[in-house]
């Protein structure tokens, strides 16, 4: 198989995930509000430490503008909670409320629901065999991308 016709296909299935997520996820949230929710939740729980915007813009490779609007709609719609560092008043971390908790679960839920026929049609194994070529993928085009950053 030639390279490009691999590139082609590589292409066309970034496209079909990048659709099938922002079709999930329309329903509840944006995709910039699902994405900031997702960070601020799995920094907390895997990590135990609150981001402020600053890290999570660095995080999200986006710039500081555009995460403080959505980070202020959600704060507006009271899914995130800012809370001022006691050691260092210019950081301001950010925390999910209960209601961006439950938003940010219905919105998950929705995704696993949506995408029960790749569950039934794969196995679990499948599955992460899949997920971990994509980490290995996702590795190598950050590389590339900080190669031509330089």
């Amino acid at each position: 198989m030639k390279k490009r016709h691999l590139v082609h296909q590589m292409y066309n299935l970034s496209q079909m995930f990048s659709r099938a997520a922002e079709v999930q996820g329309r329903s509840v949230m944006s995709k910039s509000e699902f994405k900031i929710l997702f960070h601020v939740w799995k920094t907390h729980r895997e990590e135990d430490k609150m981001l402020t915007s600053r890290e999570l813009a660095t995080l999200m490779n986006v710039s500081s503008p555009a995460i403080s609007r959505t980070v202020k709609g959600l704060v507006q719609k009271e899914w995130l909670i800012q809370e001022d560092d006691p050691d260092d008043r210019r950081n301001i971390f950010l925390k999910l409320s209960d209601e961006g908790k439950e938003n940010y679960e219905r919105a998950i839920q929705h995704m696993e629901n949506s995408m029960k026929i790749i569950f039934d049609e794969f196995t679990e194994e499948e599955i992460r065999v899949f997920l971990d070529t994509g980490a290995r993928l996702t590795k190598v085009l950050n590389k590339i991308k900080e190669e031509s950053e330089e």
